[in-house]
């Protein structure tokens, strides 16, 4: 919809946000990621929510194998047929982050290594940012028990929806609500109508920090939080530090030459220990 479309109604209501395609073109950078989920129905119900937030992007790890044929899922998605029509399937979480710059994972449970969690709303805030810099994934685990800490880990950024102590659990369909209404009225809501694509991908990210934690291991060095909580921790500061694709190259070539340095280096102990022996 664009600004010669608006009715009487928009100029009665001021206060309410006038979206226009533009802002649909934004929406298109943020994709949906449903880890193993069980239930056709669910799969439906999570489209519909989806299109009614402007997100159109439904990427499935290892779904239940007979959600196309179930009917419960598409009469769940009602007028959203196009979303299941269109989503991918993935056999890993890695698989399905491909081409992500940014990844957010959601979890209901809290504790250690699960990082610090953001509520939607303050996830909203940074989501403009987040599309500068290419396209957002947003994860959501298993209808019975999320995502696991392995998956977790491979988030950038974790999220949390505060409930009622009473009754704090949502259906999976639900919280995709939650946290896509939230990114929605985030971007129809900033005037962020000139968004430039810049920055570097997930995969991108992921390797370097993979790296650079690999090399600092052959070294004996040993983070207190594990392997898993140091890549994590790796992975967070350089998506921070809003890194192009020159800086990723310098990075991995200082790794070189510094992997290079540890090979000739473990060449020499092992000559001089058989020339010992």
């Amino acid at each position: 919809m664009e600004d010669s479309a608006r009715t009487p109604a928009h100029f009665l209501s001021p206060d309410l946000p006038f979206v226009t395609n533009r802002h649909a073109e934004v929406l298109r950078r943020v994709r949906v990621v449903l880890v193993g989920p069980k239930y056709p129905g669910n799969i439906g119900s999570v489209a519909r929510a989806m299109t009614v937030c402007g997100l159109t992007r439904m990427h499935l790890v290892n779904p239940v194998p007979s959600w196309r044929e179930s009917d419960e899922a598409w009469t769940f998605a009602c007028g959203s047929r196009s979303v299941l029509e269109q989503a991918t399937e993935a056999r890993n979480l890695e698989e399905a982050l491909c081409g992500a710059t940014t990844v957010i994972g959601t979890t209901h449970r809290m504790g250690r290594g699960r990082g610090p969690l953001l509520p939607p709303r303050k996830l909203a805030e940074h989501l403009p940012g987040m599309l500068s810099k290419g396209e957002v994934a947003l994860v959501f685990g298993r209808e019975d028990k999320g995502l696991s800490n392995d998956e977790l880990a491979l988030c950038q950024m974790g999220v949390h929806i505060p409930t009622a102590s009473t009754y704090p659990s949502l259906n999976l369909s639900h919280a995709v609500m939650v946290v896509a209404y939230e990114c929605f009225y985030a971007v129809v809501t900033t005037g962020d109508e000139n968004v430039h694509v810049s920055g570097v991908s997930y995969p991108e990210i992921v390797a370097l920090s993979e790296r650079i934690a690999h090399l600092t291991a052959r070294t004996g060095f040993r983070h207190r939080r594990g392997e898993v909580g140091f890549e994590r921790s790796l992975r967070r500061a350089i998506e921070r530090s809003s890194l192009s694709a020159r800086d990723i190259a310098l990075a991995h070539l200082v790794c070189r030459q510094v992997e290079q340095y540890i090979d000739r280096l473990e060449e020499q102990i092992r000559n001089e220990r058989e020339t010992s022996n």
